[in-house]
């Protein structure tokens, strides 16, 4: 099953801002981007120096591709959109199997925390699900965050999720307690987002930058509606 989605009517940078998720490989001898291919289920890798396609994973029972992340073992881990759970690889592109997934339905973001455990945001089931660095599940962490999509980590630990259909950037504390939320300056829909390292933060240490992508405002959950 693939997911039903309203592209055609969209400009092609949307298309790539949604089924393209961009990560950077850590101590790789080059700089590498690892790119989540969505509609045909693989993971790419490409020189960011020269543009030029290098290879990467087919397979491994990928199924619609969504988030990235290295992981603390230097693999890289991939959510599964349509099959449930998060898929892992190696840096030759070998598939090591599936990682984990326990408690997950149509898993969209995923991070390490700081405490070396794996969160996946669940999009169905509108939770941040945790899981153990060897795959076991550890239950759900945060609950009632409708259609969460990307999350990330601040230096001081704090977890942020994208909520889709709330517009909003929700902030919970490593206890899984409620923060509060970002909201306004337009965003609409968001999806993924990033934390600006602090070492490249020019106007005041400790300044938190987020960025979260956000899709049109007519694409709507009703995009991600699976064909049967």
């Amino acid at each position: 099953m693939k997911i039903s989605r309203t592209w055609a009517s969209l400009a092609p940078a949307c298309i790539a801002l949604f089924c393209l998720l961009v990560l950077s490989a850590p101590n790789a001898s080059a700089q590498e981007l690892f790119v989540s291919s969505e509609n045909n289920d693989r993971v790419l890798r490409f020189d960011s120096a020269t543009g030029m396609f290098v290879d990467f994973a087919v397979g491994g029972g990928l199924d619609g591709p969504e988030g990235l992340a290295f992981g603390p073992d230097g693999n890289v881990y991939v959510s599964s959109f349509q099959d449930n759970n998060v898929q892992r690889y190696n840096l030759t592109g070998a598939p090591l199997g599936a990682f984990s997934g326990g408690g997950l339905d149509s898993p969209t973001g995923l991070a390490f925390g700081p405490d070396g455990n794996l969160y996946v945001s669940s999009f169905e089931t509108n939770s941040v699900v945790r899981f153990s660095a060897t795959g076991a599940p550890l239950g759900t962490f945060v609950s009632g965050i409708d259609a969460p999509m990307g999350l990330t980590f601040d230096p001081g630990g704090d977890l942020f999720v994208g909520s889709f259909t709330q517009d909003s950037v929700l902030r919970f504390n490593a206890a899984g307690q409620p923060l509060g939320a970002l909201s306004g300056g337009g965003l609409d829909g968001p999806t993924y987002m990033t934390v600006r390292p602090a070492q490249q933060i020019i106007p005041e240490p400790g300044t938190l930058a987020l960025v979260a992508s956000a899709l049109l405002p007519s694409i709507g959950v009703a995009a991600r509606r699976r064909r049967r």
